[in-house]
């Protein structure tokens, strides 16, 4: 499957399948990447924004966003103006709970991730209306964002927003699957 799959996108990919080959070491249990090992030797070869990302998502991916906040330093300046990679070295942050350099990394950005974050900041803040305020940003941006559906729904209960946790919750049925002949 990986081999179809990269002679059918090769004219496409702009970094060698390298998330494509990452995630099949993953399946195959590379301890090396698991363990970060090879997170923290790729970025020696960081070289240009679009690697940046994924190596950051790869590093998000398998929970290892310490060896990203380690490794910031050696990202090159240029990269900090790019609002993608902002956003991840943000939900690298909040990961590690450092909350103040979460939000001065996404306080100019309006994607779902980002309002998601700001979300979960409120929530664990317990200050739920900003936060279910933030879900609905995120759900405005991206209706069927999991991460928003999932805390916004109960969010919604307990504020009383009858109608949006309604709203939510039809969000969530999958269309295609046979729910409706189970009753």
């Amino acid at each position: 499957e990986m081999a179809g799959c990269q002679n059918a996108t090769i004219d496409h990919s702009t970094s060698n399948h390298f998330w494509l080959r990452q995630v099949s070491n993953i399946k195959d249990k590379n301890k090396e990447l698991l363990q970060g090992n090879l997170i923290s030797q790729l970025r020696q070869s960081i070289n240009n924004n679009e690697f940046i990302k994924i190596w950051m998502k790869l590093a998000l991916f398998i929970n290892r966003e310490d060896v990203i906040v380690a490794k910031l330093s050696g990202i090159p300046p240029s990269a900090y103006k790019d609002k993608e990679i902002r956003e991840l070295i943000g939900f690298a942050y909040y990961r590690v709970g450092d909350i103040e350099k979460a939000q001065e990394f996404i306080e100019d950005i309006e994607t779902p991730n980002a309002d998601n974050i700001r979300g979960n900041i409120n929530l664990a803040k317990n200050k739920l209306e900003l936060a279910f305020g933030h879900f609905k940003l995120a759900l405005q941006k991206k209706k069927n964002s999991k991460n928003a559906l999932e805390r916004g729904i109960p969010l919604a209960y307990l504020l009383g927003q009858w109608d949006e946790g309604l709203n939510m919750l039809q969000r969530t049925v999958d269309r295609n699957s046979d729910q409706d002949e189970r009753k």
